[in-house]
């Protein structure tokens, strides 16, 4: 579906003038887009095929029902493509320059929903520890392809492995974003935090979510890491 198009389908659905848009993302097979209106600003996320926005429906249903902050959808519904209207969500990605507070915020925030037992299905139905070797055998093929790897890479991450394989089976029955990208972490006005994008909510374990904020925004882990402790 092109964008033109989109954006009309979201004026008829909110049955009000489109006074602009503006593209989030554009792929072959998923698009979202802003849209303003009299009545306020949206976000229009439409996919060509998979299960994307059934789970995003599912996952906002649940966080909802347990207090998180997280919009419920204004509408859903097919035209050839799936789509989900929601509303627009104020607020900057978390980052190292956020207010200390909200870093902090975002910590409790994470931890309170790292306490939800892990009732969501887990990455490919696999337990923690089986998905996590799986995710190290494709991590160590690309690294060998890049001529970059040391000398004997895969028998120290073999011999790694047989260390932590135990500890990692006793973990991933907890709740987490899997997908928690600091960009989906919204700073409010009042210095709080508002989740987005949340189709990949699922059971795993907690650490994985401050390892993603470590990776894509290593300076916001210090002001976090304080928020998830009691």
């Amino acid at each position: 579906m092109n964008v033109h198009t989109a954006a009309r389908l979201a004026g008829v659905v909110l049955a009000a003038p489109i006074h602009g848009h503006r593209v989030l993302m554009s792929r072959p097979d998923r698009l979202a887009l802003q849209v303003t209106t009299t009545g306020g600003r949206f976000v229009l996320k439409l996919e060509e095929a998979g299960d994307g926005l059934t789970r995003e429906v599912a996952a906002r249903t649940f966080l909802r029902a347990r207090g998180f902050p997280v919009a419920a959808p204004v509408a859903r519904g097919a035209d050839g493509w799936t789509w989900l209207l929601l509303p627009w969500v104020d607020g900057l990605p978390l980052t190292g320059e956020s207010p200390l507070a909200a870093q902090r915020a975002a910590g409790a925030l994470l931890a309170r929903l790292h306490a939800v037992p892990g009732e969501r299905p887990p990455p490919q139905q696999q337990t923690w520890d089986a998905w996590m070797l799986g995710w190290l055998r494709h991590a160590l093929t690309y690294w060998l392809g890049t001529g970059l790897a040391p000398q004997d890479a895969a028998g120290r991450l073999s011999r790694w492995w047989r260390t932590m394989e135990p500890l990692l089976a006793s973990r991933g029955r907890q709740t987490i974003l899997f997908d928690g990208k600091p960009e989906h972490l919204l700073v409010t006005g009042d210095d709080q935090v508002a989740l987005i994008d949340v189709e990949d909510l699922r059971s795993g374990d907690g650490l994985m979510d401050l390892a993603v904020i470590a990776l894509h925004e290593p300076a916001t882990l210090p002001g976090v890491l304080p928020g998830t402790r009691p």
